[in-house]
């Protein structure tokens, strides 16, 4: 995908399967050829189970409409932002990526228009770091493999939204559970990360400049007041990404094996090793708090994850070795021409440090990244 992120996961059960997406977006290349990459990652007609959002940024979702178009999605799971979060996050879109902002925009204004009726949106709760709050210990999502379930998601009632159709508010750190049959397998655990700080600098910035966030959510302001507004955006330190959502993804059962654990042209085969990932979006790993709270609440199911998604296509303002163990296979997805400077050397040299193997993923196909494993039948994992 290049700059940008688009990653699957495949779940298979005999002749039965279930497909998960976190994220689908690029800014790498022309639209068409990255369209074409989206149609050609899946099987024509493949349901998607469930897809996550990790936040707004056109890179991570400009490839959603395409997905959609292509694939039916039975839920999709989504930071829940505040009214002033959503504005903020169009105009950043808007002064970040200019105007072709098309998904985010139309995601951020309707998320139930943009994927329709028949799709569950769940909406993940913000946690304010430094702010004490309920975490999800008990309620569970299920969902099952079988495809051919009239009711395949099952929530808690008390969790479903009364005011938005097909829809539900969940706590961050709820498990959602797959299940094959009777016997869940594997789990997804969702954490949507708000930063008040970065929040309040560009609220005291636009104040500067007499401009009150609800006047914004339209074009035609952010145009008129255009250069005033990237001024301001410029002074604060990085992007804003007010919200991000974090997403553990790991097993309930012990995997067997896995094999073929690198790109096309790196086949190679492993004895077992941790099956779980987790997804880092764009978060912001060196803001206060923020990786104590991570590793606390995902308490043993630390010991899974064998996968780790650099955040921010390795930016170093993003980075913490905190989360970083020896043997971690860590992805890092960007653009060969991208302005940024990604990846950051000195996140790359710290992998090394660290004893994890950086796995870099471009827009080039023999750069892709693969990993297969296989479960033992009934024997549980402790977490």
């Amino acid at each position: 995908m290049g700059q940008g992120a688009f990653y699957t996961e495949q779940h298979l059960d005999g002749n039965e399967q279930l497909t998960v997406v976190y994220d689908c977006g690029s800014l790498t290349g022309s639209p068409r050829d990255f369209f074409r990459k989206v149609t050609a990652a899946l099987p024509p007609g493949t349901v998607i189970d469930l897809l996550f959002i990790s936040h707004f940024h056109e890179d991570h979702v400009n490839g959603l409409a395409e997905l959609k178009k292509q694939h039916p999605i039975r839920a999709v799971v989504l930071p829940q932002l505040s009214e002033d979060a959503r504005i903020l996050a169009k105009l950043e879109n808007y002064l970040e990526f200019g105007s072709s902002t098309r998904t985010s925009s139309s995601l951020l204004d309707n998320p139930r228009a943009f994927f329709g009726k028949k799709t569950l949106l769940i909406f993940v709760e913000s946690v304010q770091l430094g702010v004490p709050h309920p975490v999800a210990t008990d309620d569970n999502l299920t969902i099952e493999l079988s495809p051919g379930r009239t009711t395949p998601i099952s929530i808690p009632p008390r969790l479903l939204s009364k005011e938005l159709a097909q829809s539900a508010s969940v706590p961050s750190g709820i498990a959602i559970r797959l299940r094959t049959k009777t016997t869940p397998f594997w789990e997804y655990v969702p954490f949507n990360y708000e930063y008040p700080t970065r929040h309040r600098e560009l609220l005291a910035l636009l104040a500067t400049l007499r401009i009150k966030p609800d006047t914004l959510d339209k074009p035609a302001p952010i145009l008129t007041q255009q250069e005033a507004l990237t001024a301001a955006y410029a002074k604060l330190p990085g992007k804003l990404n007010r919200n991000s959502l974090v997403v553990y993804s790991g097993p309930l059962v012990h995997p067997k094996q896995v094999t073929h654990n690198g790109g096309l042209l790196l086949p190679c085969w492993h004895q077992p090793t941790v099956a779980g990932c987790l997804y880092l979006g764009d978060t912001e790993l060196r803001a206060p708090n923020m990786t104590t709270h991570l590793r606390a609440h995902l308490s043993t199911r630390w010991a899974y994850i064998g996968t780790l998604q650099v955040a921010h296509h390795g930016a170093v303002r993003n980075f913490s070795p905190v989360l970083v163990a020896a043997g971690m296979r860590a992805v890092i997805s960007y653009g060969t021409d991208n302005h940024h400077g990604h990846p950051s050397t000195y996140v790359v040299g710290h992998l090394h440090r660290l004893a994890a193997t950086p796995v870099l993923v471009t827009e080039a196909v023999e750069s892709g990244f693969y990993s297969h494993f296989e479960m033992i039948p009934g024997k549980k994992a402790s977490a």
